[in-house]
Parts: C-alpha cells; structure tokens; sequence
C-alpha cells in the first residue's frame, strides 16, 4: 500500500468570518456597529423638532436634501438621555425596516466615537436576557471583549423594528 501523494490531499481550511464595527462610547460603555451600515459621521447641528414623535426621537435634520431622523441612542437603548458634550457626534446609519424590507437612513447621537476594529464573529457571545428587556428582541447582537473591554454589538435593523418607522 502506497502513501498518498501530498499533492493529491486537499488541506481545505475555511478563513474564519470577521466583521468590521464602527465602536462608539455611551456613558461609560462600549457598544459597536456594523461599519457597512455606517454611511458618514456628522458633529451635532440643529434639529427641527417632530410633534408625537417617540421619545427617542430627539429631531429631524436635512442630509442633502433628504429628511433624516436623529436618534437619543441612550433613550433607545433604555438607559437614559445622552449627556451631550463636545465630543458627541451623529452617525448616519443604514437601517432595514422589517416590516416593508426598505432601508432608511437615521441618525444616532452617540458620546463619541473611537474606531473601526474587526472581530471574529465566533468570539461574539449571546447577551443575557436581562439586556434585552427593555429594548427590541434581537437589537443586541451580542457581546464581545477588544481592548480588555466587553463591547456590546449592535443589530439596527431589530433596534428600530418595532413600530418605529
């Protein structure tokens, strides 16, 4: 019986999956982004205010001609209003309506925002159900440690799901 050819074996490997996420501060935690939904970073501008609109709804701004609606990620997020300072920005993001599979542009005014960094998506872990209480099934991603720091992930398309558009 001959030894097979090492030429003839395939050593098939498959690359792990990565992802990109744009990581931005709330308060004192770390939370992250898809970078494929990110379309630009604004600094803050003034906004015109929306009669009914949700709570989290802090205003609507003019993009280039379009109508973007800006987002208190932290009343989102159920865990208060923003504290504004000057390093708080808008991150103009894509989101998907769930309901109507359309896309649209919002704006959500984060603490401030640190740096793009890749992942490995096996690393992302389940978030406990007590994180998600508050805030749409699903919206949370999962969890994930860079830098010695848990980071908290974000799916936009859950976060603005119910209701919300």
């Amino acid at each position: 019986m001959s030894q097979p050819d090492l030429d003839e074996i395939s050593f098939e490997t498959e690359e792990p999956q990565t992802e990109q996420l744009m990581t931005f501060r709330i308060r004192d935690e770390i939370y992250g982004l898809s970078i494929l939904r990110v379309q630009e970073i604004r600094s803050l501008c003034p906004m015109t205010l929306i009669p009914n609109s949700p709570p989290s709804v802090i205003g609507m701004m003019n993009l280039r001609g379009a109508i973007v609606p800006v987002i208190d990620l932290c009343q989102r997020l159920s865990i208060g209003e923003s504290n504004v300072s000057e390093t708080s920005v808008i991150i103009i993001t894509k989101a998907i309506d769930l309901k109507n599979d359309t896309e649209k542009t919002v704006g959500l005014v984060v603490d401030q925002v640190r740096e793009a960094q890749s992942i490995f998506l096996y690393d992302l872990q389940d978030a406990p159900s007590e994180m998600e209480a508050k805030v749409p099934q699903g919206s949370i991603q999962g969890l994930v440690e860079m830098d010695s720091q848990m980071t908290i992930v974000l799916n936009l398309d859950r976060l603005f799901s119910e209701n919300f558009f």
